[in-house]
């Protein structure tokens, strides 16, 4: 180890990596609605696939979700073949995405769009918008959980650390779902029952926020570092 003389007060570094996370309860909800129509003629299928559609733009616009909201990600037709290779018809389809807050008609508008447009539904996927706060407070975190083994590392050589002179966030904050469940409100009744659909309750859990943050601070010699 270098003495107090010959050590060089701001070249000499130590570089820490530091994590923060924090687990916040999801503020945002996005599902994907898939409306199908199947048919030996192309233009048929395509037809029932529009028809489809449009049942599910009625609902949308039924439940207030603003078009700014939705987004139609995908719009195919495709040949159908059989397990010989043989074409037995068309298949078109469309998906549109739907964002919703977290406190949104979300379970309604999955039963009603399973129900009213035989829709096919993926998700949901929970997140934390940009505006929320906590995304800040895990990468001060992160920067403090830095600071803290800088700390100890140092003092454990006799160091004492000095400023940051270097501060890089390491891939941005990292939301991570921590739990994600859905559970069955009742057993399914059939098609046309009076007490209408059945719905899923969906439980959003909460979202783990990660930031990674990698800082090099100066050291300098400390009240415990050897003098020859």
């Amino acid at each position: 180890m270098e003495d107090a003389q010959s050590f060089r007060a701001g070249l000499d570094t130590i570089t820490m990596n530091g994590v923060g996370t924090a687990s916040v309860p999801p503020d945002r909800v996005e599902i994907r609605l898939q409306v199908v129509g199947e048919d030996r003629d192309k233009g048929r299928a395509y037809e029932k696939a529009a028809r489809h559609s449009k049942r599910l733009v009625g609902l949308l616009d039924e439940l207030e979700i603003p078009e700014t909201r939705r987004i139609t990600t995908g719009v195919q037709v495709d040949r159908r073949y059989d397990e010989r290779g043989q074409s037995v018809g068309h298949r078109a389809q469309a998906t549109v995405q739907v964002r919703l807050d977290a406190d949104g008609p979300l379970s309604s508008l999955i039963s009603r769009a399973v129900d009213e447009a035989e829709a096919n539904v993926g998700g949901p996927y929970w997140s934390v918008s940009g505006r929320n706060p906590q995304h800040l407070e895990v990468v001060r975190r992160a920067a403090t959980d830095a600071r803290q083994r800088a700390e100890v590392c140092a003092d454990s050589l006799g160091l004492a650390l000095g400023r940051p002179i270097r501060i890089q966030e390491e891939g941005g904050n990292r939301p991570r779902h921590q739990v994600k469940m859905a559970m069955m409100a009742g057993a399914l009744q059939p098609m046309g029952a009076a007490a209408g659909p059945s719905q899923v309750d969906v439980e959003s859990g909460s979202v783990l926020l990660e930031a990674r943050v990698i800082v090099t601070f100066a050291l300098a010699p400390g009240p415990r570092a050897r003098s020859d």
